[in-house]
């Protein structure tokens, strides 16, 4: 009986002692390469930096303002429409009422579009673009809604997100590390 588990316990030994370095070899694989904390901010800084860079180049263009006109008009269109659904009738002073920001925001996209064709600084049209986008998100917000609900939530739902968006990228443009690099105000598209 001795020789049995003496044969077994240095089996089970050599099989460990074989198999060894392998499972070492791939702890040592598995276990990341870790990197001083000043290396890793910075990497992180480049990667926020290139994707506010990223994001800069893309709202510059006529093409981004062209897409968030045609979402914020639409959100005033289905948002009107759907007040006179649930109204079941059309109320004269009700339109007024839900008509005028929609109306004013199109006299500020007119606006724009005159700032565009008229100067040549780009930097000057794209923050025009960014408050003409933000004011329309502010009318967004300023419907004079009814006591419904769901219509409060609607309009809170479709306003407060493009609000912060256009905030945030106009805010973006004036960044003092960003402010003096022409190639940012040069649209992707």
């Amino acid at each position: 009986m001795p020789s049995f588990s003496s044969n077994f316990r240095t089996g089970a030994c050599t099989t460990v002692s074989k198999s060894l370095p392998s499972v070492l070899l791939l702890l040592s694989v598995a276990v990341p390469i870790l990197l001083p904390m000043d290396d890793f901010l910075v990497k992180r800084q480049d990667m926020w930096k290139r994707s506010l860079r990223f994001i800069l180049r893309m709202t510059s263009g006529v093409v981004y303002s062209i897409v968030m006109h045609i979402l914020i008009i639409t959100a005033f269109t289905l948002l009107t429409f759907q007040i006179f659904y649930t109204r079941g009738g059309f109320d004269v002073v009700l339109f007024f009422h839900v008509i005028g920001p929609s109306v004013l925001y199109l006299v500020f996209g007119l606006l724009e579009i005159a700032v565009r064709a008229s100067f040549k600084d780009q930097m000057c049209v794209t923050f025009f673009g960014h408050i003409s986008h933000m004011v329309g998100s502010m009318f967004l917000l300023t419907y004079r809604v009814p006591s419904n609900h769901i219509e409060a939530f609607a309009f809170c739902f479709l306003g407060i997100p493009f609000f912060f968006w256009t905030f945030f990228v106009m805010c973006s443009t004036f960044i003092p590390e960003f402010l003096g690099d022409d190639s940012l105000i040069q649209p992707l598209v």
